[in-house]
């Protein structure tokens, strides 16, 4: 009995001096639980404040997109095919009988045809013109000018052909002018659509751009 009690004692004592020996590692330990509670709380933080901003940033991606429809693609896409379609009538009725003229020799009848329609389809270019280059404005700067250079370009284009008309001995050679205004049609529809998606991105995946319009082919 007295030995149990002995032997109960020195275990004691053992287990109290083992104890002794790591006793100073518990302030050390009490501290890196705390820096690893404190850090799962930043990274914690972090993670929803990057959820939080990548959510708020989608929602404006998402409303500059809408705004972006609605002030330029809405109204001005189909202003654009309005626009196309109007001068490439009153064009094809010029060359028509600009190549009357010139197949009958009459130089001043040419030339005062050609006047008159290269000054129509000017003063006509030059309203579409504005009116989406403006609208662009809004959003960007560079790409407005880069639309407005595509529009005096085509104009540049309709002024050399009926010069070329004008110059040239054989009539078929010159190449045509609705070839000229689909091209410059097509080219403008699609950059204003390569410019929605690249600037941003799948923001506009839920528009449907061919409900907007049609390339003309």
């Amino acid at each position: 009995m007295i030995r149990s009690a002995f032997i109960a004692v020195a275990q004691s004592l053992q287990a109290a001096a083992a104890l002794s020996r790591f006793a100073w590692m518990q302030p050390w330990v009490s501290i890196v639980q705390i820096f690893v509670g404190a850090l799962q709380a930043w990274i914690l933080w972090r993670l929803t404040y990057f959820i939080f901003e990548r959510n708020a940033q989608q929602k404006v991606s998402e409303r500059q997109a809408s705004w972006f429809h609605k002030v330029v693609i809405d109204p001005q896409v189909p202003a654009l095919e309005s626009f196309f379609l109007e001068i490439d009538a009153v064009l094809d009725v010029a060359a028509t009988r600009c190549q009357q003229a010139k197949l009958s020799a009459q130089t001043a009848v040419f030339d005062e045809v050609s006047r008159k329609a290269i000054e129509d389809f000017t003063h006509t270019l030059i309203t579409a013109r504005r009116r989406l280059v403006d609208r662009l404005r809004v959003f960007d700067d560079g790409f407005a000018d880069e639309i407005g250079d595509r529009f005096l370009a085509l104009q540049d284009k309709v002024t050399e052909w009926f010069d070329q008309m004008r110059s040239k001995k054989a009539i078929q050679g010159t190449t045509s002018l609705s070839d000229s205004l689909n091209e410059a049609h097509n080219g403008i529809v699609r950059r204003l659509m390569e410019f929605e998606f690249t600037k941003w991105g799948s923001a506009t995946k839920q528009v449907r751009w061919r409900r907007a319009f049609l390339l003309r082919d």
